[in-house]
C-alpha cells in the first residue's frame, strides 16, 4: 500500500527530508575539534583550546539561528555533525592558505631588503669614486 501511495502522491516522497542525524552534545564537539586541530602545527598550543571553543560556539549558534530561521521564514536549514567536520576542514585549509600567503609576503619583503642593502653598498662605492673624481676635477681646474 505504501508503494501505491508513493505512485499516487509523489509529493509525499519527493518533498520529504528525513533528519537522520541528531545533534552532537557540546562535549562531543569539543572532543572532535580538539582531535582534529591538535595535529595542526599552525595553531599554537596556547590558543588551541580557544580556537576549539570558538568553533563549538559558532556551530551551536548556527543551530539556534537555524531554529529562528525556520520559525520566521518557515524554511528548514539542517545542521549536521558533517557540517561541523566541514567547518573544521575549511578552517584548516584557510589557515594553510593564509600562512602560505604571509610566508610569500615575508620572502618578498626579505628580497626587497636585500636589494636595498645591495643598492646601499653600490651607492657607497659610487660615492667613494665620486669623491676621488671630484678631487681630480678640482686639481685639473
Amino acid at each position: 500500500t505504501q508503494s501505491t501511495w508513493g505512485r499516487n502522491f509523489p509529493g509525499l516522497v519527493n518533498c520529504t527530508s528525513i533528519d537522520w542525524f541528531s545533534a552532537w552534545p557540546e562535549q562531543a564537539l569539543y572532543a572532535v575539534g580538539s582531535v582534529f586541530l591538535a595535529s595542526n602545527a599552525l595553531i599554537p598550543k596556547a590558543h588551541s583550546e580557544n580556537v576549539v571553543s570558538h568553533m563549538v560556539f559558532v556551530h551551536q549558534s548556527v543551530i539556534t539561528y537555524s531554529a529562528d530561521f525556520k520559525q520566521k521564514l518557515r524554511r528548514a536549514n539542517f545542521v549536521t555533525p558533517k557540517h561541523f567536520l566541514d567547518y573544521i576542514n575549511t578552517y584548516q585549509k584557510l589557515l594553510q592558505q593564509k600562512d602560505e600567503y604571509i610566508v610569500g609576503l615575508c620572502e618578498r619583503l626579505m628580497g626587497g631588503l636585500t636589494k636595498l642593502e645591495e643598492a646601499s653598498g653600490q651607492l657607497a662605492v659610487l660615492n667613494q669614486q665620486l669623491a676621488v673624481q671630484k678631487v681630480k676635477v678640482t686639481e685639473m681646474t
